[in-house]
C-alpha cells in the first residue's frame, strides 16, 4: 500500500452497495487528463462505511475532485492472460471548487 492523490473529475455518478449486516460501500471512476501523454487515465475509487454513504450523496458525474487515500495493486488472470489492477482505497474527498464556479466567485474548496 501507499499514498496517493489523485484529482479529476467524476466519470459517472457513484454506485453505493450494501455488504450486508449494515455496511456500505461506495464505487466511482475518475477521469485523470495525462498531458505529457495526451491520454485518459482511468481511477477506480473505493470507500466503505458512513464515508460511502456521504460520497455517493455528494459527488455526481462531472463533479471535480481531489481524492486522498491508499493505493491497492492487484493482478488476475483473464483468458490466459495476466491483467493488472488500480484502486484507490478512499480516505478523504476534497472539492477544489464547484463545476458551476464562474471566474468572479472564489475557488474555495470543501472536504469530505
Amino acid at each position: 500500500m501507499f499514498d496517493v492523490t489523485v484529482s479529476g473529475r467524476v466519470a459517472k455518478n457513484p454506485e453505493l452497495k450494501d455488504l450486508g449486516d449494515g455496511k456500505k460501500a461506495c464505487n466511482f471512476t475518475i477521469a485523470n487528463k495525462d498531458y505529457h501523454n495526451d491520454t485518459t487515465n482511468w481511477i477506480n475509487c473505493s470507500a466503505y462505511g458512513k464515508k460511502a454513504e456521504f460520497i455517493s450523496q455528494c459527488i455526481s458525474k462531472g463533479d471535480l475532485v481531489v481524492v486522498k487515500g491508499f493505493g491497492l495493486n492487484r493482478e488476475e488472470k483473464k483468458e490466459d492472460k495476466l491483467m493488472y489492477y488500480f484502486r484507490v482505497n478512499v480516505d478523504e474527498v476534497i472539492f477544489p471548487t464547484s463545476k458551476n464556479t464562474s471566474n468572479n466567485e472564489s475557488n474555495s474548496s470543501k472536504e469530505i
